[in-house]
């Protein structure tokens, strides 16, 4: 009976061995693994946030030219969507549509699990060019995104006198994020080139009795008039589209 109980006791310390040691290999298998994950997202992000501050460059009419950078890829894809729109509304009448596109990438586990800007602002009128393009990390249903949008304005605006009638001059700036190529899948190196891909296009109004800004986010609707603005009509409105190309690869 001893030898029995003996060899009993065995199996058991043998089987509680071979169960931790494979509890400690899936342990350090899902670490290498997360680990793995998490440098390549956080280098991905860098690479948008490094996007974002030159984008204001890039479009420069003067100075413009192309920034390109690439990442392995190894667990993260990159992409494009529609993530809303800018709608003008002048006069109560005529309206002018401006899509937002981002560029986004994504990886398959939670890295991060709220909502955070990496870059930029949440406001939808800024007064700075560098405050134009925003990254946003968040999460959503088992995945973690990083993404790249312009879906704000620029406005300058300035009061002077004409006669005895006092009229603002006020230019709205857009950037217009054109991608070209669909998703890329992980698994492969990719590259992406950003560029100002043409002349930026003028629209021209004066006398403008009537003006509303409204900004579309995902479903989210925020409407602005001239006198949210801290304007008063009549209005001299130039609104300037710089068009940003992105290829990717």
């Amino acid at each position: 009976m001893r030898a029995v109980s003996e060899t009993i006791s065995t199996i058991i310390i043998y089987s509680v061995l071979v169960a931790l040691a494979l509890f400690m290999s899936i342990y350090v298998l899902h670490s290498a693994t997360s680990g793995v994950a998490s440098t390549e997202y956080f280098y991905v992000r860098q690479l948008f946030q490094s996007s974002a501050q030159n984008i204001p460059e890039i479009v420069n009419p003067l100075s413009g030219g192309t920034y390109t950078i690439s990442y392995p890829g190894i667990r993260m894809g990159i992409g494009w969507m529609s993530y809303g729109s800018i709608t003008l509304v002048i006069n109560n009448t005529v309206e002018y549509k401006l899509p937002c596109t981002a560029i986004y990438s994504k990886i398959d586990t939670a890295i991060i699990t709220s909502r955070k800007i990496v870059y930029g602002v949440d406001e939808l009128i800024v007064n700075d060019t560098r405050l134009m393009p925003r990254v946003v990390e968040y999460y959503h249903e088992g995945s973690t995104y990083i993404r790249l949008d312009t879906c704000r304005i620029l406005l300058y605006k300035t009061r002077i006198l004409r006669g005895n009638t006092t009229v603002y001059y006020v230019r709205v700036f857009f950037i217009n994020i054109t991608p070209i190529a669909s998703f890329k899948e992980y698994g492969r190196i990719h590259t992406l080139r950003y560029y100002f891909s043409s002349t930026p296009r003028l629209m021209s109004f004066d006398n403008v009795m009537g003006l509303n800004i409204r900004f579309n986010q995902e479903g989210n609707i925020t409407e602005v008039n001239y006198k949210d603005l801290g304007l008063e009509v009549p209005i001299y409105l130039d609104v300037i589209i710089y068009n940003l190309g992105v290829e990717m690869t």
